[in-house]
């Protein structure tokens, strides 16, 4: 049962990144607003969010590869 939760999180998780993937390809976004923004968020908490970095330059990186 927790197996099956967790491959459907991930299904999930996978569909919603393609799906912003193909957004961003028509509606751009400045990464570097991006990575600000989750930087203020999480130096509130004091933590650097080092991964969530990683997932923008992921998604906004899907047109080059194309």
């Amino acid at each position: 049962m927790l197996l099956e939760a967790i491959n459907d999180l991930a299904a999930n998780l996978f569909a919603t990144q393609a799906i912003l993937c193909v957004l961003l390809r028509d509606h751009p976004v400045d990464k570097a607003h991006v990575k600000a923004w989750i930087t203020k968020q999480t130096d509130q908490a004091g933590t650097r969010a080092p991964k969530a970095h990683e997932v923008v330059d992921m998604l906004l990186a899907f047109d080059k590869k194309q």
